[in-house]
């Protein structure tokens, strides 16, 4: 304290007494303050801080009055505030008291002052924070899983790549609600592989796929969307147009180029195996069907020559453009491409000579004929020809007799007789 004294002297010499009090002098500045840090726990200022950055300190003198300016690297205007020290000396910025938001990404300097009550300011105290607000929204790679949709082989690990991310980010992948995270490589390059997305339970239709990056400093991007078409059931068995071969015989003549068709899904992929009860390797064939469903296989697209004679099973399954893959549609079919000649038993009318009596009423029989087979006779001479028409009995035995062969008219001298059989399956 100072003592200030005053006294007056008037013209006559005359001095009075004194008036005193009392002033304090205080001229000599406070400390610097202390910071606390790390400021925002990790000396980090992300953009869900930087409109309220939270920065507190001590060694202030009591109520003593701090001043705060942040300044960035780029010299934008310093952002600015005041705030009074309690009792203790220590001091808080808080709410929405310091806004760095507009500031340039990148380091901040921090200086705090403290004014006593006396007016003296303090030395600065500086500290450093990273303003790191910012994030770009990371690329989706499209097509995912190469066509957009996701099939039932696929649904269970759907594959997502991308890239755009900032190195060691973690992505969030987001399916209608089906969500999973994945880090990002050192390029920005992510991907979801694997079983790390299972999206079977979701309905079949079209789905968005939104993927957000969170960067080390805590910011959360804005969503990259895509969206996909989720497909996962399987269609039902095609069908089969029946009876095959028009009567479910497949004769020689139709083993070679074998035509089925029916229907299906609109542009779906048509599988159709055929294997014999040998367990030869199967016959496969592949078509695709139009727009309307309709599909068929003809001409030499199926050849099922090397088979087993007997039943074959035929199977149909349908691929649709999904990818999913339908239960087959069986069907049956007899392969019947085989048949020998029968037999024509000699000598013919008994010495292989053919008499007067004998030439309008020519009688040849035979064995060796498959059950109930058609057995077609010819007789010629080489400029005359007479033909019947026989069936063979149960036991493949046949007989023309009575006036079914007249060569009566034919030249004297050696006559060729031929027989073939056509059995039920339309082989001669």
């Amino acid at each position: 304290n100072l003592t200030v004294s005053a006294t007056q002297t008037d013209t006559a010499g005359n001095t009075s007494t004194a008036a005193n009090t009392t002033v304090r002098l205080d001229n000599v500045a406070p400390s610097a303050l202390s910071i606390t840090t790390p400021i925002e726990i990790d000396d980090i200022i992300n953009g869900a801080e930087d409109a309220d950055v939270l920065i507190t300190g001590a060694g202030a003198e009591a109520n003593a009055q701090i001043n705060i300016s942040i300044t960035d690297s780029a010299n934008n205007a310093p952002v600015t505030a005041q705030v009074t020290a309690d009792g203790s000396g220590n001091w808080t910025l808080a709410g929405n008291e310091v806004d760095v938001s507009a500031l340039a990404n990148g380091t901040l300097t921090i200086s705090a002052t403290q004014t006593d009550e006396a007016g003296n300011q303090s030395n600065a105290e500086t500290a450093t924070v990273s303003l790191d607000n910012t994030i770009a929204s990371p690329s989706i790679s499209t097509p995912i899983s190469t066509d957009g949709i996701i099939n039932a082989a696929e649904d269970s690990s759907v594959l997502i790549t991308g890239s755009g991310a900032e190195p060691g980010a973690l992505l969030t992948v987001n399916i209608g609600g089906v969500q999973v995270q994945v880090t990002a490589d050192s390029s920005g390059n992510w991907t979801i592989q694997s079983n790390e997305l299972d999206i079977s339970s979701l309905n079949n239709g079209a789905l968005t796929v939104t993927v957000t990056q969170t960067d080390s400093a805590g910011n959360t991007s804005s969503g990259a969307t895509q969206t996909i078409t989720l497909d996962n059931r399987a269609p039902v068995a095609p069908v089969i147009t029946t009876p095959i071969a028009t009567d479910n015989v497949i004769n020689a003549a139709e083993d070679n180029s074998l035509s089925l068709s029916g229907t299906a899904e609109a542009d779906a992929t048509i599988d159709v195996s055929i294997i014999d009860s040998a367990n030869n390797a199967p016959v496969t064939a592949q078509v695709t069907a139009d727009g309307s469903g309709n599909w068929t296989l003809t001409g030499s697209e199926i050849d099922v020559s090397s088979l087993t004679n007997g039943s074959l099973t035929i199977n149909v399954t349908q691929t649709d453009v999904a990818g999913n893959r339908s239960n087959a549609a069986t069907a049956t079919v007899n392969l019947d491409n085989t048949i020998v000649a029968p037999s024509i038993t000699t000598p013919i009318e008994s010495d292989d000579i053919i008499n007067a009596a004998e030439d309008n009423d020519v009688l040849i029989t035979g064995t060796g004929a498959e059950a109930n087979a058609t057995v077609d006779i010819a007789i010629t001479d080489g400029s005359y020809t007479d033909t019947a028409q026989v069936t063979a009995d149960g036991s493949g035995n046949w007989s023309i007799a009575g006036s079914e062969l007249d060569v009566s008219s034919f030249n004297n001298g050696n006559l060729t007789v031929s027989a073939t059989q056509t059995d039920t399956a339309g082989n001669t």
